[in-house]
């Protein structure tokens, strides 16, 4: 089976230059099986590329599209998927939304996007009297010597990420100033720009998720052993089993962060240092793929988020 994309502008045209990628996968011209394109008979210009993507399984088969399907029957939905499941349409007699990776039509683009970025969204909680993990923005263009503002920023030892959604990729901690050195070079060759962070003895890290104004889930972040990083890409266990005593605390810092962003729909993630939470970021796409798989009842409650999301689309 092919999802067939009519290409709409330049940049889409395969080229030596601006080779057509799946934006899922990465897949280009010349990599096996991977993709096809052909020009349209009779039609000139950028249009006339018509690129057919073979389907790639590991995509269609991520819990989160049965979960979506399941949530747009009992929606009264039909589900319309493009792009090798990357895509969805939700169509009703009266509505139609749309969703992209697992982005929701919830949030206005300005909140949604300074969301997606860690130095943003620390400044707005600032602004807002909020505690957040502190992350300052060091762009490369012109800097001869980012060791040196790495330090005057936050010290060391330091954290060094994008400064844009990562999902954990090129997160690195520095202890001194040679893994400083070698970590601001990688990542020189990768951004333009960073956010660099205090490296801070993380006691617990929770993940909270948010639909107007309701928390929907909370779990805790267990490190796997020898990691640093709460990502569950990177091994650690999601925890149902949250303190009672200390959702309070977390349920009104994650609720005042989404106001402070302007919010409707995200999932906040709240350290806990020297036993006080503070806010590390905020993400407004909201994926529990690696969640959905730690077992049934996290698939289930993965399956009641999004159900709830896709009652709030079509409402």
């Amino acid at each position: 089976m092919s999802v067939i994309i009519h290409c709409s502008g330049p940049l889409a045209i395969p080229s030596a230059h601006h080779p057509w990628r799946h934006p899922r996968t990465g897949s280009g011209p010349g990599e096996p099986a991977r993709a096809v394109v052909r020009p349209l008979r009779g039609v000139a210009g950028p249009r006339a590329w018509l690129c057919r993507v073979a389907r790639f399984q590991e995509t269609g088969q991520r819990h989160f599209v049965a979960q979506i399907e399941q949530a747009g029957v009992e929606a009264g939905a039909e589900v319309r998927w493009h792009s090798d499941h990357w895509l969805a349409e939700l169509v009703t007699d009266e509505r139609r939304a749309l969703i992209i990776g697992q982005v929701f039509p919830l949030n206005n683009a300005a909140a949604a996007q300074i969301a997606t970025d860690k130095v943003a969204t620390c400044a707005l909680l600032a602004a807002a009297g909020l505690p957040a993990v502190p992350h300052h923005l060091l762009r490369f263009r012109n800097l001869p010597d980012p060791v040196a503002l790495t330090r005057e920023l936050v010290g060391l030892p330091a954290v060094l990420k994008p400064h844009r959604e990562s999902s954990g990729v090129d997160v690195l901690r520095a202890v001194d100033e040679a893994q400083a050195r070698t970590a601001l070079a990688h990542l020189a060759s990768r951004y333009r720009a960073i956010a660099v962070s205090p490296f801070l003895p993380i006691e617990d890290e929770f993940r909270l998720v948010v639909l107007d104004g309701e928390v929907l889930l909370v779990y805790r972040k267990v490190t796997a052993p020898g990691e640093w990083r709460h990502n569950l890409h990177f091994g650690a266990r999601p925890e149902l089993d949250v303190d009672p005593a200390a959702l309070p605390a977390l349920t009104s810092l994650a609720l005042a962060a989404m106001r402070a962003l302007d919010l409707r729909f995200a999932s906040v993630d709240v350290a806990v240092v020297a036993g006080r939470p503070s806010v590390l970021e905020v993400n407004s796409g909201v994926i529990l793929e690696h969640f959905s798989h730690a077992g049934d009842r996290h698939r289930a409650l993965a399956a009641d988020v999004y159900r709830a999301a896709v009652r709030a689309c079509l409402a």
